[in-house]
């Protein structure tokens, strides 16, 4: 068995059944085995941005590791500004590359890729020789996992040629991540500000989304009487709640800005609370209690005020929180009523603004929520950077956090193209859309 077969035999054991990527000479045999002899679906891109945002939209939206393939030098710098995204994200990403042969004093396309990749906070996995080879690649997709960062394995050009015995056994499935379940001491504070609150609001971010945090959330807002609201990165969470205002911050509806502002009480989970989600800091009252539960301690209290914060995975917080709050008995009404219950059904995003449209010339809003009438209940929807976010954003509804793709950690333009690709290719079984303005398409 050669080199590149046994590689592609590795990701095949190890669970990877969709590479996205683009050819060179650093990673032809390696393409050219996964697809042909061993059945892994590889989608190509014409540029190098394009395949790995494919993998990250891949990786964000199904909850496995995205593996994108690209060739050596050129090939990886290509691939600096998806990364970057990625990293900001936290999208666990395999960046399966060629590098210049060994040995080889001097070569056109020779740069330092871990020193490139390592900058931009990506990580490198080392290829310490053949013999342990296959043990560094199945490493590498473990520590994506795990750190929930891209990982870069580079295999020399002139190795994966040479032969190599096949894998005696297949790849031990990565770990099970322990949940980090919050200081007991911590949960009975969050008690105490619940149960002196009368207007709670939940708001999940992206953590409570990769926490699998949704259900148990909706059962704790059902026992405080909380409406419900996400961070952009986290839309789509409590899609189907009948108490949901939808995304909080500068993207927020009239309706939600409203609600928020009247809320006494702000229990995030896995939120960051950046000056986007809180508007600057004026969406809230100055007088509302906010606790911040996330599972990284730096976290907390980073870019807002807070009131307490919480280390804890979010579905076990509020799953330990839950508990608690039932053996005591509480529950309430809070912002549970008929009259608001009523006020959001009948929401309509149309009457908040008069339609300026004109002869050739149209309102994106009203653009927008025409779009919305004409897409099925269950779709993807993908969204670009620019001005023209906040109206899919405020407007379109997606039918559970799985299918929303919103690659602005980085706030470049232009990576919506080849993560709606990724989306579709990870939901074959939902339409897909993507908005994208602002001359994104033209790069």
């Amino acid at each position: 068995m050669f080199v590149y077969e046994a590689v592609a035999v590795t990701l095949k054991d190890s669970g990877v059944d969709t590479v996205f990527g683009l050819m060179g000479d650093g990673n032809m045999r390696i393409v050219t085995s996964m697809a042909a002899q061993y059945g892994i679906k590889y989608y190509s891109a014409k540029h190098e941005t394009g395949a790995f945002s494919m993998a990250d939209a891949y990786a964000r939206i199904t909850g496995k590791v995205g593996v994108c393939t690209v060739t050596q030098g050129p090939g990886v710098t290509n691939t600096i500004t998806p990364l970057v995204e990625a990293v900001k994200a936290r999208t666990p990403i395999l960046l399966l590359t060629g590098a210049t042969p060994v040995g080889m004093r001097w070569h056109n396309q020779s740069i330092d890729q871990p020193a490139l990749v390592t900058a931009v906070g990506a990580g490198y996995e080392p290829f310490r020789g053949v013999a342990t080879l296959l043990a560094d690649l199945a490493r590498a997709l473990r520590r994506a996992l795990l750190e929930s960062r891209p990982i870069l394995f580079s295999i020399p050009t002139n190795v994966q040629s040479l032969e190599i015995e096949p894998p005696d056994q297949s790849p031990q499935p990565p770990a099970l991540i322990q949940r980090a379940f919050p200081d007991p001491e911590a949960v009975k504070k969050m008690m105490h500000l619940i149960q002196a609150a009368r207007r709670p609001v939940i708001l999940g971010g992206r953590g409570a989304v990769r926490a699998g945090a949704g259900c148990v959330l909706e059962q704790l807002g059902e026992r405080i009487g909380a409406l419900f609201a996400t961070s952009v990165m986290g839309k789509g969470l409590f899609s189907k709640n009948a108490f949901n205002l939808g995304v909080a911050g500068g993207f927020s509806t009239r309706l939600a800005r409203h609600w928020l502002g009247e809320a006494d009480l702000i229990l995030a989970f896995g939120a960051s609370l950046n000056q986007w989600t809180t508007h600057h800091g004026t969406l809230f009252s100055q007088s509302a209690a906010i606790i911040q539960c996330d599972s990284t301690p730096a976290a907390l209290a980073a870019q807002s005020r807070v009131t307490l914060g919480v280390v804890g995975d979010a579905a076990a917080t509020a799953e330990s929180l839950l508990h608690e709050l039932a053996a005591c008995g509480f529950q309430q009404t809070g912002f549970r009523t008929d009259a608001i219950q009523k006020e959001i059904a009948t929401y309509r995003p149309e009457d908040e603004f008069e339609d300026e449209s004109i002869a050739g010339r149209v309102d994106p809003r009203s653009l927008i929520l025409r779009l919305k009438q004409m897409l099925p209940s269950e779709y993807t929807l993908a969204v670009d950077g620019g001005h023209c976010t906040g109206f899919p954003i405020a407007y379109l509804d997606v039918p559970d956090a799985a299918g929303w793709f919103f690659p602005i950690d980085s706030q470049a333009l232009a990576i919506g193209v080849g993560g709606a690709i990724g989306a579709a290719i990870a939901r074959p079984d939902r339409f897909t859309v993507l908005v994208i303005g602002d001359g994104a398409m033209m790069m």
